[in-house]
């Protein structure tokens, strides 16, 4: 065999330290340089905080300065445990497996629409009352009287002549309105 191409293991081992010496130089200087920014980053920092004419020029101020962020943090400390707020970490997983006393599946199964409202029944998120009392007579929530008056029933403006809930306006007075039914006629004052 030719001593010249064949290399012992201790050659090889010393050829793959040497390799690796100019990338562990490397990254060392590399991080040498990073540490050489953020330090260079904090003296600024302290620089236009703590300098002549800075505006943190008095020492109660620069005092105040260092104290609130310190105190800020144990605040927030304080009461996250106070509070018992706790923060998941990733690696627990808390699988909360179904009670055996919940039947959802029996209750989606034996679930039938529901009747429906009555036409009667007074809409909740209107305000006032529905457009008629228990009579049938419309319920007047307000009365403009003017040249040409005006009735306010169940959120809807209405004139003389109009049809409300089956009567007729007949006339608006200043706190009252005429209606027509049929043959029957009344007078009806504001709901207060």
């Amino acid at each position: 065999m030719d001593d010249k191409n064949t290399k012992t293991s201790d050659q090889l081992i010393s050829d793959q330290d040497t390799a690796e010496q100019p990338k562990q130089q490397e990254v060392s200087e590399t991080k040498i340089k990073k540490a050489e920014l953020k330090f260079d980053k904090i003296q600024k920092i302290k620089d236009k905080l703590f300098a002549k004419g800075a505006p943190l020029e008095d020492p109660r101020q620069r005092v105040m300065a260092i104290l609130i962020p310190m105190l800020s943090l144990i605040f927030v400390v304080v009461f996250t445990k106070v509070s018992g707020i706790s923060f998941p970490s990733k690696a627990s997983a808390n699988i909360v497996a179904p009670s055996p006393d919940i039947k959802l599946v029996d209750d989606i199964k034996n679930w039938q629409i529901p009747e429906p409202y009555p036409k009667d029944l007074r809409d909740p998120m209107q305000f006032g009352s529905a457009g008629a009392t228990a009579s049938g007579h419309p319920i007047i929530t307000g009365i403009v009287y003017s040249d040409d008056p005006t009735v306010m029933i169940n959120g809807r403006i209405f004139r003389q002549g109009d049809e409300v809930v089956g009567a007729k306006i007949v006339k608006i007075n200043k706190n009252s309105v005429v209606f027509k039914s049929g043959n029957q006629e009344w007078e009806q004052k504001v709901r207060h």
